[in-house]
């Protein structure tokens, strides 16, 4: 009867082991891919009696852009350079939680993040900046949020004060 030699019959797990460190470029450390998660509040200023009429608010949203002056509200979602929240916010609330999931944009940076509000019936054009992540004294600087992959940034709190708008870049 032949025998099999130690060396035979580790030979199979030798070359598994060589082909997984093959496949770590980075040692242990986790992959960085993942969505970015932002979330955070929105305070309305006023209270509920500083809303505007109910029939001028057709949709509610915070978005997030790449740039600032976003180019075109709707061209910059269509080509991934803005994301939003998934549905409307509440209205006639004096703070509504929000969250924006940003899929896998590699390191990159949120230019503009704003509470959006359709304030007519035309989807593609009725839209105003109604509250914007920037110091109180320097709105028209919005603060620019840094992304990592996977990274969730939370606690972020938007104002809208709908007697004082800020600075309408569309």
């Amino acid at each position: 009867m032949k025998r099999l030699s130690t060396f035979s019959l580790f030979w199979p797990l030798f070359g598994l082991f060589a082909v997984l460190l093959g496949g770590c470029d980075k040692g242990l450390e986790p992959p960085l891919e993942g969505d970015v998660i932002l979330r955070g509040r929105v305070d309305f200023a006023g209270g509920v009696d500083s809303w505007p009429e109910r029939d001028s608010i057709y949709d509610l949203r915070v978005a997030a852009f790449q740039e600032y002056p976003p180019e075109s509200l709707v061209g910059d979602i269509v080509e991934q350079r803005a994301w939003f929240t998934d549905d409307s916010l509440a209205t006639f609330q004096e703070s509504v939680d929000w969250e924006i999931t940003i899929p896998s944009p590699g390191p990159a940076r949120i230019a503009y993040l704003v509470v959006a509000m359709q304030n007519g019936p035309n989807i593609f054009e009725d839209w105003i900046a109604v509250g914007v992540h920037a110091p109180a004294d320097q709105r028209d600087q919005p603060t620019v949020i840094q992304l990592q992959p996977g990274a969730i940034i939370e606690d972020i709190v938007l104002t809208v004060d709908f007697d004082d708008l800020p600075p309408q870049p569309f």
